[in-house]
C-alpha cells in the first residue's frame, strides 16, 4: 500500500527540497530568539536529514555574534549523534570565550556522545572552569557519556568536592557510572543529604538509591532522611534502603516510624524497605500488621513485608488474605514466592489450603488460581480444590475446575493419589453444573488427566448434547 493510499500526506515543510530546509535553517540562526530555530530543527530531525546541515552549524560555530554560536551549539546538540561529525568544531567551541557557547558545547558533546581523547580532554579542563556552570555542563555530559578514562575519573573525584552543590552532584552522577564503590562518592553522597537545600538532598538520595548495596556506609543518613520535611526526600531515602536491603537494618526503627508518616506513597515505600532488609526486620512486624488495615498500596506492601520477614504462619496467612482481597495477583504472588524461599513449598501449599475454605469467595478463588500454579507441588490440597466445585459461587467453581486441569498433567504420574483425591470424580459431576463455564472448564480439566479420566468418558459423552459446551 502506498503513502497516497492511506490518507496520510507529510507536511508541507516537510515535502520541500532539501535545499529549501537548509537555507530555512540558515535564517533561523539568524533570526532574532530561538522560536524558529527549534522549529527549524523539529523540521530536519522528522525528516532525519540533520547530517546535511551540520556543516552549516560548525561555520555558525565561528560567527562574531555570540547568539548565532549559542544557537549552533544548541542545534548541534539536538541533533544527537547525526552531528558526529562536528565532534572536533564543538570541542572548539569549548574554549569559546562566551560561558554560554562554553555549556553548550560541553552538553552537546554529552548528547552526541562523544567519548574521543579530544572531548574528554575538553571536559577535564572544563571541570576546573572559573565558572559553576560550565563545570557544571562538563560533569553532566560526563554522566551521559560514561567516559571512565583515568584522567576523567581523577578529575571527577576532585570534582567531588567542588563548592556548587549542582557541580558535585553532577560529578557524583558521573563518578557512579565509573567508580560506584569509590569512598569519594558515598561521602559526597552523605555530606549531600545534610544540605539545607531540598532538591539537592533529593538527588542525593537518588544516587544513594543507584549505588544499592554500595550505600550501605550511608544508612544512618538515609534513615535521618526518611523524616526530611520534603516527601520526595523521603520517598528516595526508602527506596536507597530498599536496596541496600539486609545491611540496611539499622534503618528498621526509622521505618517503622515512617510506617505512620502523613503520605500514603512514603508509607508504602517504608513497607517495601522493611521487607527487602528481611528477617533482620523482625521488630517491625507489629507495625507491618497493623498496616494491613490500611486500604491499597500500603497493605499490600506490608503483606508482602510480612512474608519477606519469615512472620509466623497465622500471621503471614492474614498477609495472604489481605493481597487477595485487594485483588493484587503480583503481591499475592510476591508472598507466596516469599514463604516457598523460606519455608519451602509444603508450608505455601498448608497456607493456600486453609484459603480455600476462607468466608470471602473472593479470597477462595485466589487461592484456588494459586494452587493451581503451584503445579505438582499442590498435591496434598487436592481434596479442598475439588470440594470448591460444590461453591456457592460460579466464579469458585469455574477457578477451582480450571485448578484442577492445571496440576492434573504436573501431576500426571502421581495417577493414584489424583483418584483418591476425587478430583476426576468431582470434576464428573461438575460437567452437569447449571453455568456453562463451570461445565466447560470441568471438561478441559479432565482432557488434561488424558487416559486417568477414563471413568468420566461416559459423562463427558453425554455432554456432547450440551449446545453451550
Amino acid at each position: 500500500m502506498s503513502i497516497g493510499q492511506t490518507g496520510f500526506e507529510f507536511p508541507e515543510s516537510q515535502r520541500r527540497p532539501l535545499s529549501a530546509l537548509t537555507n530555512e535553517f540558515v535564517a533561523a540562526l539568524a533570526a532574532p530568539g530561538f522560536a524558529r530555530l527549534l522549529a527549524a530543527l523539529d523540521t530536519i530531525q522528522m525528516t532525519q536529514a540533520g547530517r546535511a546541515v551540520v556543516p552549516v552549524l560548525v561555520k555558525a560555530l565561528t560567527s562574531d555574534d555570540q547568539l548565532v554560536r549559542r544557537k549552533a551549539v544548541l542545534a548541534l546538540g539536538e541533533l544527537g549523534p547525526q552531528a558526529a561529525a562536528a565532534t572536533e568544531a564543538i570541542v572548539r567551541a569549548t574554549d569559546d570565550p562566551d560561558e554560554l557557547v562554553q555549556s553548550g558545547a560541553l552538553a552537546a558533546l554529552g548528547q552526541i556522545a562523544a567519548d574521543s581523547e579530544e572531548s574528554a580532554r575538553a571536559f577535564v579542563a572544563a571541570l576546573t572552569h572559573a565558572a559553576a556552570s560550565v563545570r557544571q555542563a562538563a560533569a553532566t555530559a560526563l554522566a551521559q557519556i560514561g567516559a571512565c578514562d583515568e584522567p576523567v575519573i581523577a578529575a571527577l573525584l576532585k570534582a567531588l568536592d567542588d563548592v556548587d552543590d549542582h557541580v558535585s552532584l553532577a560529578a557524583a552522577e558521573a563518578v557512579l557510572q565509573c567508580v560506584p564503590e569509590h569512598a569519594a562518592l558515598l561521602s559526597a553522597v552523605v555530606r549531600h543529604l545534610a544540605n539545607k537545600n531540598a532538591v539537592v538532598r533529593r538527588r542525593a538520595a537518588g544516587i544513594a538509591a543507584d549505588l544499592g548495596t554500595s550505600a550501605a556506609g550511608a544508612v544512618p543518613s538515609l534513615a535521618h532522611a526518611l523524616a526530611d520535611a520534603d516527601p520526595y526526600v523521603q520517598l528516595e531515602a526508602a527506596e536507597a534502603l530498599s536496596r541496600v536491603g539486609p545491611k540496611a537494618a539499622a534503618a528498621v526503627a526509622a521505618l517503622v516510624v515512617a510506617l505512620n508518616d502523613e503520605n500514603e506513597l512514603v508509607r508504602e515505600q517504608a513497607a517495601t524497605a522493611l521487607g527487602e532488609i528481611g528477617p533482620a526486620a523482625a521488630t517491625a512486624v507489629p507495625a507491618l500488621l497493623a498496616s494491613l488495615k490500611e486500604h491499597g498500596g500500603v497493605s499490600t506492601r506490608a503483606a508482602v513485608a510480612l512474608a519477606q520477614i519469615g512472620a509466623d504462619t497465622n500471621q503471614v496467612l492474614t498477609a495472604l488474605v489481605v493481597t487477595m482481597k485487594n485483588s493484587d495477583p503480583a503481591s499475592v504472588w510476591a508472598v507466596i514466592a516469599a514463604v516457598r524461599r523460606l519455608h519451602g513449598a509444603p508450608a505455601i501449599v498448608e497456607l493456600l489450603s486453609e484459603m480455600l475454605h476462607d468466608p470471602d469467595a473472593v479470597v477462595r478463588r485466589q487461592a484456588a488460581s494459586a494452587v493451581g500454579q503451584l503445579g505438582a507441588d499442590a498435591q496434598p490440597a487436592l481434596p479442598r480444590l475439588a470440594s470448591l466445585l460444590h461453591d456457592d459461587h460460579d466464579f469458585v467453581r469455574r477457578q477451582a475446575a480450571y485448578a484442577l486441569g492445571q496440576i492434573g498433567p504436573a501431576a500426571i504420574d502421581s495417577a493414584a493419589a489424583i483418584d483418591s483425591a476425587g478430583s476426576i470424580t468431582a470434576l464428573a459431576g461438575a460437567v452437569s453444573d447449571p453455568d456453562p463455564g463451570v461445565r466447560l472448564e470441568a471438561i478441559q480439566a479432565l482432557g488434561s488427566f488424558g487416559p486417568h479420566a477414563r471413568p468420566a468418558v461416559m459423562t463427558l459423552l453425554g455432554a456432547l448434547r450440551d449446545p453451550l459446551v
